[in-house]
């Protein structure tokens, strides 16, 4: 089966694809205020929540208005008992005994991460080798988002100084930890495995939908765009506003479970009839008709760490992966693709690997430890944590013409 391999010109394309946030593909918000400052006008009370906020979206909202000069004593002591600080030591119990395991089975190659860092914004940075480009990109990410409102907010609530516990501030916005359903797309009824069409070699560069030279054939997706999805997948997982405040792993207040609340790239991941718009009784373009699309019919969790061996977490009903069930869940062994797949990635040779076919692409994506990781796990920068594997089939399956 054709494996592809992003290379290092490939990762350094991928820049924009590493460090953006896809607001485009997060399910809407409601709207959320933060504290003016003195002389301002305050917030809404309390009483006043978006309609049909739950218990726990309530007391995010509650989070951030607390930080409010005259904020209600009794709020805040409300509060205060439903952040405490609390020891994750139990909860990560398998860390040390795991990434031992892990170092002798799976180990993780060296990444040289302080030899490359230098390159990382200059001419050079296409020589950097793709894990460590792709882990140097997440670090830069997580350290941007690491100086946030939640983490503003709880320090307020505890009364400490938030900067004694964030080491690279940034720019990042605070995101209502919501509790989404996080049901995974609909898969397409009518797709089959007799759909899967030939093995292909995919594009290097390039989005979701990429002509052959000769213009004919189908559409394939590019290695850079599968990085790119991957990667955001990877950072909404454990992105750091879920983290809440950590002084260290027996000090957290806020943290809630590392979880995949959506499917990144939904927009990017269809493509419309640009050239046929749908329009109006007055002849305003109201939209364009769906061509094709690629749709993830699975994304799984594959534990390195809880277990003797790697396992993949079956998701309930499903649901998007997340590590608040991981001990009660089920479970299976890997296919040989995704066994191979996590070879590689433990050796450094790729940042993501990938069997593809006319109409579905198989794929395994590293999930490796950031330099903000290390407060709370065992490791090294750079080392394997776990994986995701994915399942995207085109719809509707290209069929070639009968000859």
């Amino acid at each position: 089966m054709p494996r592809l391999i992003a290379t290092a010109g490939l990762v350094a394309l991928a820049l924009p694809l590493l460090v953006t946030t896809r607001a485009d593909d997060r399910p809407p918000l409601p709207p959320m205020q933060i504290t003016p400052p003195p002389g301002k006008a305050s917030l809404k009370k309390s009483s006043e929540y978006p309609p049909g906020a739950t218990d726990a979206e309530k007391r995010e909202i509650d989070l951030l208005r607390v930080r409010d000069w005259d904020a209600d004593p009794a709020v805040r002591k409300k509060l205060l008992a439903a952040y405490p600080f609390e020891s994750l030591e139990d909860r990560l119990g398998f860390d040390a005994p795991g990434r031992k395991r892990v170092s002798n089975a799976l180990p993780t190659a060296a990444l040289d991460l302080e030899k490359w860092k230098p390159l990382l914004n200059t001419e050079k940075r296409a020589t950097i080798p793709p894990p460590a480009l792709a882990t140097l990109l997440a670090d830069e990410r997580v350290n941007r988002e690491g100086y946030f409102d939640r983490v503003r907010a709880l320090a307020s609530l505890h009364q400490l100084e938030v900067q004694k516990f964030v080491t690279n501030p940034g720019f990042g916005n605070m995101r209502l930890i919501r509790g989404f359903d996080r049901a995974a797309e609909a898969p397409p009824a009518d797709w089959s495995e007799g759909d899967r069409g030939d093995p292909v070699t995919l594009p290097k560069a390039g989005g979701f939908f990429i002509l052959g030279e000769d213009g004919k054939g189908p559409t394939l997706p590019s290695v850079l765009a599968l990085v790119g999805f991957h990667t955001s997948a990877a950072h909404e997982f454990s992105r750091p506003d879920s983290w809440g405040l950590v002084k260290d792993k027996t000090q957290v207040a806020g943290f809630q479970p590392h979880a995949l609340e959506f499917v990144p790239d939904g927009n990017a991941r269809r493509r419309f009839d640009q050239q046929h718009p749908t329009t109006d009784k007055a002849g305003r373009v109201t939209g364009y008709p769906l061509v094709e699309r690629w749709a993830v019919r699975k994304v799984e969790l594959i534990g390195l760490l809880v277990h003797e061996s790697p396992v993949v977490y079956l998701n309930p009903d499903g649901k998007l992966p997340t590590m608040a069930v991981v001990k009660e869940a089920k479970t299976r062994g890997l296919t040989e693709f995704e066994s191979n797949g996590l070879k590689d990635l433990s050796a450094g040779k790729e940042v993501v690997s990938v069997d593809a076919a006319t109409n579905q692409v198989r794929m395994v994506g590293a999930i490796r430890m950031a330099g903000a990781c290390m407060k709370c796990h065992e490791g090294e920068r750079g080392d394997l944590l776990g994986a995701f594997t994915y399942d995207l089939v085109r719809v509707p399956a290209f069929a070639p013409a009968q000859k």
